[in-house]
Formats: structure tokens, C-alpha cells, sequence
């Protein structure tokens, strides 16, 4: 079983969690890191930006489909 999973909280990434052939982290410049995991030839991938002490995550490629459980299915719709 893979899994794939992108959780938020109070709106904001909290916790990843994907299983993948391969991750790749690229610093871009001191405050920003761009990451993205492989699984085969599709990718999810993300910026990770810091902001003074806070650290912020936004997916920006999810070829993998990721799951975001987060909010129960009845209040997604």
C-alpha cells in the first residue's frame, strides 16, 4: 500500500507523509527551499519559506494526488 498524504492545519501544511521513489530538497536562496518527492514518473512538489521565525509550506505540483484528510469528506463537498 502507498500512501500519500498532505495534511493541514487552521488552513497551512502540517504534516506530509508519502511514500516515493526519491526526494529531492534544492535550497533557492536563504530564505526559500523548493522539495519534490517522486513516485515514478509523477511528482508532488513544494516551496518552504521562511518568514522571520515562521516557516510556511505550499504545494505547488500534485501529479501524485495527494490526500489532504484534514477535513472530514461530508464538509469538502
Amino acid at each position: 500500500m502507498q500512501r500519500q498524504i498532505v495534511r493541514k492545519v487552521n488552513g497551512e501544511v502540517d504534516d506530509v507523509a508519502i511514500d516515493c521513489d526519491m526526494f529531492r530538497l534544492e535550497q533557492m536562496d536563504e530564505e526559500t527551499w523548493w522539495a519534490a518527492v517522486y513516485r515514478g514518473d509523477k511528482q508532488t512538489a513544494f516551496w518552504i519559506t521562511r518568514q522571520g521565525e515562521r516557516i510556511t509550506v505550499d504545494v505547488t505540483v500534485d501529479e501524485i494526488g495527494c490526500i489532504d484528510d484534514s477535513t472530514p469528506p461530508e464538509e469538502k463537498r
